[in-house]
């Protein structure tokens, strides 16, 4: 079944395609998004439980998200903002330790005097030559330290306590990476911005409001799962299941704002060096449990992240700052690590939240907090965010200099600009203007 003929097809809901699909439709185009979920906004998800929205993917953007921060404002959901505290702490050897801000780091005994006098030169020794390069907004302006890896950078400037129990848990718990992996450019740019930018905020109503307030106008089916993006005569049709029927869209442009490990099975067009670039970019995987503590655990605890050598299984205990909790109740989002999704991935999700809560509970600070706790909710995330390592900056680098084989064809994701809301909002409005400025 053909639905008709639309200037432009966007293939993927999440805020990347939702912020195309916005600047497309605002320059009068006719646009439908297509998404598999149930659900719009892909990785900013939030569950209503109890009338208290609790977000189990992306929960917060901060200050220097200039593109975020407008979209937030063009939305008109700035007086919804709410200040995202920024506290964290590190486990080791049965205690959390203060580590975030750095100020509690300092006085908080989760590193030796020695270590933190390292940790304080080294971060000089290695920022300060390249703090004018160093851009939040632009990942690419650290493409010349993108040749190796946090671990062996950090190993060797901050020390070996340093990376195993301030810089390894904090990536871990934070982006869902690892030291070993993941390219030093990319830590050296998220660095400056704590240390430059302290403000951080999450909305009232959850993150997928942001979403929600951007699909209002605009043609979007969730429960689409899309088979291909084919390019015929002078139209892209973009064939989808929905309803148990196949279904035909076609469309004069197309914005294909997937996951990239999903791309090439979607183009069979693509040419060698496109197939090479989305078939090199992998992803982080987690899933996160949401709990519901007594009505009397209403602590002000900090986020818990952890060495994966002392913790394999939990990476990250996160408080839920919920707006108005008319329960009484504290929600908790625990999250798991790339493994040990893997390794359970099929279980079925009373399972896979059991398991999670289990892994939880036999550390013993974490057990008294979960303590008559109930699982209220569960999100699988297989794709978590790409992994940015040793030359992925260049490899993008040199993706945006080849020439397109498709002028009426762009890409939108996190993967193309930075692995947080921001890099997939820029991204979007990025593939939006590519097709707007003539060439698509």
């Amino acid at each position: 079944m053909v639905t008709g003929m639309e200037d432009v097809a966007v293939v993927g809901g999440g805020i990347a395609g939702l912020s195309a699909a916005r600047t497309l439709s605002r320059a009068g185009l006719s646009v439908t998004v297509l998404d598999a979920g149930g659900w719009i906004g892909g990785r900013l998800r939030t569950l209503h439980i109890d009338g208290v929205a609790v977000d189990v993917g992306g929960s917060f953007f901060q200050d220097f998200y200039p593109h975020t921060l407008k979209l937030v404002s063009d939305m008109r959901l700035d007086d919804t903002m709410v200040n995202f505290p920024l506290k964290a702490g590190v486990m080791r050897s049965g205690r959390v330790r203060p580590a975030w801000p750095a100020t509690s780091l300092v006085t908080g005994g989760l590193l030796p005097i020695a270590s933190l006098a390292r940790l304080a030169i080294g971060m000089a020794y290695s920022l300060i030559p390249a703090w004018r390069e160093l851009d939040p907004d632009n990942l690419l302006a650290a493409i010349k330290y993108d040749d190796q890896t946090v671990e062996a950078w950090s190993t060797r400037v901050l020390g070996k306590e340093a990376t195993d129990f301030f810089i390894a848990p904090l990536l871990r718990g934070v982006v869902h990476w690892d030291a070993e992996t993941t390219s030093r450019a990319v830590a050296y740019t998220i660095l400056k911005a704590s240390l430059e930018h302290r403000a951080a905020y999450h909305l009232a109503d959850g993150m997928s409001s942001l979403c929600d307030r951007i699909a209002t106008g605009i043609k979007v089916q969730t429960g689409t799962r899309v088979v291909s993006i084919r390019r015929k005569n002078a139209h892209w049709e973009v064939e989808f299941e929905s309803d148990g029927a196949i279904r035909i869209l076609k469309a004069h442009q197309a914005v294909c704002a997937v996951p990239a490990d999903q791309v090439c099975g979607l183009i069979p067009e693509l040419n060698a060096s496109e197939r090479t670039f989305f078939e090199n970019i992998s992803y982080s995987s987690t899933a996160v449990a949401v709990v519901q503590t007594a009505s009397d655990e209403r602590c002000d605890r900090p986020s818990v992240f952890f060495n994966d050598r002392e913790e394999p299984v939990i990476e990250g205990v996160t408080p839920s700052y919920s707006v108005g909790d008319p329960s009484g109740s504290r929600f908790v989002r625990i999250s798991i690590s790339t493994p040990a999704f893997r390794a359970n991935q099929r279980l079925s999700d009373a399972e896979l939240g059991d398991f999670i809560v289990s892994a939880a509970c036999r550390v013993p600070y974490l057990n008294s907090w979960f303590k008559g706790a109930r699982i209220v909710g569960l999100a699988r995330w297989p794709q978590a965010l790409p992994i940015f390592d040793v030359g992925y900056l260049k490899r993008i680098l040199r993706w945006q200099e080849q020439p397109r084989q498709f002028a009426s064809l762009a890409f939108a994701g996190d993967y193309l600009s930075g692995p947080y809301i921001e890099g997939a909002v820029r991204s979007g409005l990025s593939g939006a203007s590519y097709l707007l400025d003539g060439t698509g």
